[in-house]
């Protein structure tokens, strides 16, 4: 029995590959122009001209001032990536846990709270809260009042100082750090 040679397949994957490259080159070079074909042009308007006796005739322009060398159309991609904020938002300070009342102003045996949203991509949540003081009489400035290390994987978090001690009256503000990083401060007053 004779075994018939192999054939070789007719198209291979080289000559695949060059046509799937020419067909998108011919795409991309023709999306201008069919975008260009789509602008709406205005309607032609027709004027009936009499007939007249003797028919006239003009002369044309010569050809050669009417030819130009047309552009290639070209094509270009545009790629737009979104990148989430990291840090902490709608940060404010309120008088009660829900944050129901806000306040920048507190007596001195109320705690301060403050609320927040976070956007963590990295799925850290490492939030530091560092309480300190601003202006208040006989102690030095930027002094920590409190200060709380917190792991918030969710939307929204909050924290409080002065749950258990009375505020000196004066100015004071918590700095908030997500990762490491300082994302805001909010500064308050006892009164």
């Amino acid at each position: 029995m004779e075994e018939k040679p192999k054939s070789e397949p007719f198209l291979n994957q080289n000559m695949i590959i060059a046509i799937i490259g020419a067909v998108a080159t011919i795409i991309a070079a023709s999306i201008p122009f069919l975008i260009s074909m789509n602008k709406a042009e205005p309607a032609p308007t027709f004027t009936p001209i009499p007939p007249t006796d003797a028919p006239t005739f003009t002369s044309l322009p010569s050809t050669e001032a009417l030819t130009s060398t047309p552009e290639p159309p070209t094509a270009t991609a545009t790629f737009v990536t979104e990148t989430p904020l990291m840090g902490l938002f709608d940060v404010y300070l309120a008088i009660d846990p829900d944050g129901e009342v806000r306040s920048a102003t507190f007596p001195s045996d109320q705690p301060v709270y403050v609320l927040f949203k976070i956007n963590d991509p990295t799925d850290q949540g490492k939030i530091r809260a560092i309480w300190r003081v601003v202006d208040v009489p006989g102690v030095d400035a930027d002094s920590i009042v409190w200060s709380e290390d917190l792991v918030i994987l969710k939307s929204k978090g909050s924290t409080q100082a002065g749950g258990f001690v009375s505020w000196k009256p004066g100015k004071y503000k918590v700095e908030l750090y997500l990762n490491g990083l300082l994302s805001t401060t909010q500064e308050f007053e006892i009164k």
